[in-house]
């Protein structure tokens, strides 16, 4: 999360290797919120810890489950 808002005001191809560029596409769906029609998911969440002061996004909550999962190759 850090590298991609300090390095998000650059051009990709300063910084994107292989391992960026297949991430990226493969959190596409994630992003656009078309990852699923299904209701038991949530792409994209949001998330915060007041405790220790970090923000990130989970890639996918499934609410039946209730587990995360990542989205990788």
């Amino acid at each position: 999360m850090y590298l991609h808002t300090i390095y998000d005001q650059f051009s990709p191809v300063l910084y994107h290797r292989t391992p960026q560029v297949v991430g990226k596409i493969k959190h596409e769906s994630i992003d656009k919120d078309t990852y699923s029609t299904a209701k038991r998911y949530i792409a994209g969440l949001e998330i915060y810890s007041d405790k220790y002061g970090i923000a990130g996004k989970l890639d996918i909550y499934d609410a039946e489950e209730k587990t995360i999962i990542e989205r990788k190759t």
